[in-house]
């Protein structure tokens, strides 16, 4: 019984360990990473990819008149007009065409960035400007790690070309980033040790009680030791 009590409890840290631990999503395969642009939200607000992943946002906010705009700001200057900046203009639920089936070019509904080059690994803080003035914020993260031909990760520094201040803005936050994700794997590597060692002393007190049981005599061997006697 103890050593079933034992590995059950063994099981319980590593599952808890495990859902510690953080996960990285990934795209879809031949596909960007969707974003899903609600009406009060944007889900997921804060995926973690690699470099060379693609993020899309979906707008899905059928509110009339009601439009989403994605945007970040590189450089800091309160626009959205840099070379680096994102602005992907009005985005709506659904672009009507005319009597020809054509679609009004001004008219998107989704937005698209490629984490290739353009802009590298680190962590984007973005706003999504609602037309009547809310603004919803969400961060994506980009890991230096990159997708090769089998699906597996090879590391690649940081391509992006833009100024020397947001170079170091970003690769800070990634190193900060990769610090946080090292302290959760120490946390996983604790709980995983500190299970391994309460089964081990567990299995031997178990060892031990079983030893005394069978070397203390039951009471009809001591009584038939004393009658010989």
């Amino acid at each position: 019984m103890r050593g079933k009590a034992s590995v059950a409890w063994f099981s319980l840290i590593l599952l808890a360990a495990a859902t510690l631990s953080p996960a990285v999503a990934v795209a879809d395969e031949g596909g960007p990473f969707k974003i899903i642009v609600r009406e009060d939200s944007l889900g997921p607000s804060a995926p973690n990819l690699l470099l060379g992943d693609a993020v899309r946002w979906h707008n899905v906010d059928d509110r009339e008149n009601m439009t989403h705009r994605i945007v970040w700001d590189a450089d800091g200057d309160g626009l959205y007009n840099g070379t680096y900046d994102w602005d992907s203009g009005p985005l709506t639920s659904s672009c009507a065409t005319d009597e020809n089936g054509t679609t009004d070019p001004d008219c998107n509904v989704i937005y698209e960035i490629h984490f290739d080059g353009t802009w590298g690994a680190g962590t984007y803080h973005y706003c999504d400007i609602l037309s009547d003035g809310t603004v919803l914020e969400g961060k994506i993260t980009i890991s230096s790690e990159t997708h090769d031909e089998n699906h597996n990760s090879t590391d690649e520094g940081n391509s992006d070309p833009t100024s020397n201040e947001e170079e170091g803005s970003l690769s800070g936050e990634q190193a900060q980033g990769e610090g946080d994700e090292q302290n959760w794997l120490l946390l996983v590597a604790i709980f995983s040790g500190l299970g391994a060692v309460i089964l081990l002393l567990t299995l031997i007190t178990g060892k031990d009680d079983s030893l005394q049981e069978e070397q203390v005599p039951a009471d009809s061997d001591i009584e038939s030791i004393a009658e010989e006697e």
